[in-house]
């Protein structure tokens, strides 16, 4: 009977080590491919700012966009007003080339995107094109009937004079 017991319990065990391995195995494949949907995501909004367009359906409807001159758009419809501006304006002539993504889960279905570009081709306030230059795109992306949208996204240049900080 001891032995029984014994041998049912270490079956037990053994069936749920073995849940829990590929609980968290699916849990990792999961997480990889949330983070390579939202790499895509910022790929999709480098390309579409290359041709001089804004893809609001990379946006959730309520989204906000702050610029790094700090002007603040909300909503979907004013980012793609505003940024449609900007691209008559002063990003006529900008390109920007993707450095880095950094992506951290804040919860499965919120994550934190930095992305490091290099702009160049942008006008300056007095019409001369500014040199190339770095700036460091922050945003916070929600996953909604399994697809990931910007919900928030801000735009800092980042001081050339300064030495970059990395941990």
């Amino acid at each position: 009977m001891k032995r029984a017991s014994i041998a049912t319990m270490g079956a037990c065990a053994t069936v749920t080590l073995v849940t829990v391995a590929f609980s968290q195995m699916s849990q990792t494949a999961s997480r990889a491919g949330d983070e390579r949907a939202i790499r895509r995501v910022i790929d999709d909004q480098t390309a579409a700012f290359n041709r001089h367009e804004v893809d609001r359906s990379l946006f959730t409807t309520d989204a906000d966009f702050v610029n790094a001159r700090g002007i603040w758009l909300q909503g979907a419809d004013a980012i793609e007003r505003g940024r449609q501006a900007q691209f008559r304006g002063v990003l006529k002539s900008a390109s920007i080339r993707l450095l880095d993504i950094r992506v951290r889960f804040v919860r499965p279905d919120v994550a934190i995107a930095h992305a490091t570009y290099e702009i160049s081709g942008m006008t300056g306030p007095d019409g001369v094109t500014m040199p190339p230059h770095k700036e460091i795109g922050l945003r916070v992306l929600t996953k909604t009937k399994d697809r990931w949208l910007v919900t928030a996204f801000q735009i800092t240049t980042i001081d050339a004079r300064r030495p970059e900080v990395r941990q």
